[in-house]
């Protein structure tokens, strides 16, 4: 079956691959063409499919190129033929719509000598290429693969804060949390400092005071080389020598620095799970090519750091899911996995993302399709930090992997985080930015009402709202600018009321 022609956009692609495996197995042999224009392109990009694409060096016309693990299987020639077209006329064209038709025509040939199963053909056209091409197979990023059944956890900072605020949704319980005496934290209420959570409150204790031998199986090892540096404990050994010793199962926020308790971990039959992306992660089978999302794709970035952008996009989730709908998710907070959230770009404070770039974007991009293949309704992503530079002159503030990241995930719409205290010119370029690198929409400001002055610090320095007042003038004063709706992060009506604008943005369009 010769399909000259393909889907690059659609929100089922599930069904269509199932079409094709039918056909398969009824002894069908499908080619299809690429579409022209590098993206990924359906049926052609199937495995059961032979996909044909083409470039110019390739010269005649029945020659071809033979790729091993990709989604192209035929390489043919981009020049120019002469071809019969409408009203009895000839036209000059080419692509690889054009093409397909003499790969599939070789197939046929194939198939009359005797060789009829799938890859017995795949072998026969290798041998007939003018040339064999091979991409080198990549190691998927290692997902959270153990269950975590009761929990403690350490140290009480700002990435353990969602841990604390949202333990009704983890992956497991989490019994216990623990830090140092020199936060201030120890014997408070989780609900003292944080406000609203979900689920038992509990006080903070004192790491020391862990009890090694109870019946818990996991440790939450938090963000822990400042309090190290600080305080002159290497945090990281103390706790993954315990866990050793006591045989308990770590998940770390961090990369683990010292590789030799990783190995320990293993000769010790252990689970030890850190979020990272390496270059061996890169899908090397799509010569380049990218996916378009056909599911609705809302982001959530930010004008700065430590915005509640995580926090919004977990109460999106949550809103979302009990109002019927299926969620995808891609997050950059490497706690994200705790969430059962699949796909983790861990790239924010500590990043353990060693790739940039192309195969950045690449990986994200192949993230993305891995999610759309779940058959979710709506798909939230969350970058980190801000969106545009605040200011030139120092690498630190150029928001690059941010930039990776929106080009991978390429969302639809998007809801921008802002501060009480960000200028509206900032906000201005950071709205004109996301709304020009692709066809898309700020569809609302969420504000984080906090002073500038009260910044989170290794010592627990707490954030201080802003006089209500103020945070009021600034709504009226965004509203009136921008002409979007402002909503402010700390009322969940306003979270409720984010949601239904979402949902009408996309029954709109």
């Amino acid at each position: 079956m010769n399909i000259s022609l393909g889907v690059t956009c659609y929100e089922n692609i599930p069904a269509i691959r199932e079409r094709c495996e039918n056909l398969t197995l009824k002894g069908v042999v499908i080619v299809s063409a690429f579409d022209n224009n590098g993206v990924l392109s359906y049926p052609a990009a199937f495995n059961n499919v032979l996909g044909v694409d083409i470039n110019r060096s390739v010269h005649k016309l029945k020659d071809f190129i033979f790729v091993e693990n990709n989604c192209v299987n035929l390489i043919g020639s981009a020049n120019e033929q002469r071809l019969p077209w409408l009203n009895n006329t000839y036209e000059f064209v080419s692509g690889a719509s054009f093409i397909a038709p003499y790969c599939t025509a070789l197939v046929a040939s194939i198939m009359e000598s005797g060789i009829h199963d799938f890859y017995g053909i795949l072998q026969a056209l290798k041998e007939k290429a003018i040339k064999t091409i091979s991409c080198a197979p990549f190691i998927p990023y290692r997902k959270l693969d153990f269950a975590i059944g009761r929990a403690v956890a350490f140290p009480f900072n700002k990435e353990m804060h969602t841990v604390a605020r949202f333990k009704t949704f983890l992956c497991g319980e989490v019994q216990a949390f623990y830090d140092v005496k020199y936060t201030g934290n120890i014997s408070r209420s989780l609900s003292s400092l944080l406000g609203t959570i979900e689920g038992e409150d509990m006080c903070i204790q004192d790491y020391r005071a862990i009890d090694w031998q109870s019946d818990f199986d996991t440790l939450i090892l938090g963000h822990t080389s400042q309090l190290s540096d600080l305080l002159g404990i290497d945090f990281e050994e103390y706790f993954l020598l315990r866990c050793i010793k006591y045989h308990k199962n770590v998940f770390s926020f961090a990369e683990i620095r010292n590789k030799m308790f990783v190995q320990q971990f293993m000769q010790n039959n252990l689970q030890i799970y850190y979020p990272s992306i390496t270059e061996t992660c890169i899908p090397n089978n799509t010569i380049w090519k990218l996916r378009k999302i056909g599911k609705p794709v809302i982001g959530v970035f930010g004008t700065g750091p430590r915005q509640g952008k995580f926090t919004l996009q977990l109460k999106l989730r949550y809103l979302f899911e009990n109002s019927g709908y299926s969620v995808g998710m891609l997050s950059s907070e490497p706690t994200a996995a705790l969430f059962r959230i699949s796909q983790v770009y861990p790239m924010g404070y500590e990043s353990s993302v060693h790739i940039q770039g192309g195969n950045a974007v690449q990986l994200i991009n192949f993230m993305m399709g891995e999610l759309e293949d779940e058959n979710p309704d709506i798909i939230f992503v969350g970058s980190q930090s801000q969106t545009v530079p605040a200011t030139d002159g120092a690498l630190k503030y150029y928001p690059i992997s941010q930039y990776e990241f929106l080009l991978g995930t390429a969302p639809d719409c998007y809801i921008l985080c802002v501060n009480v205290f960000d200028e509206n010119s900032y906000i201005e370029r950071t709205i004109a930015f996301l709304e020009s690198v692709f066809e898309s929409k700020v569809l609302a400001l969420a504000l984080f009402p906090f002073d500038q002055a009260n910044k989170w610090s290794i010592l627990g320095t707490k954030k201080v709202m802003a006089p209500q007042q103020v945070i009021d003038d600034k709504i009226e004063n965004l509203k009136l600018q921008f002409g979007i709706p402002v909503y402010c992060l700390t009322d969940d009506q306003n979270i409720i009321e984010i949601g239904e604008k979402c949902v009408e943005y996309f029954s709109e369009k």
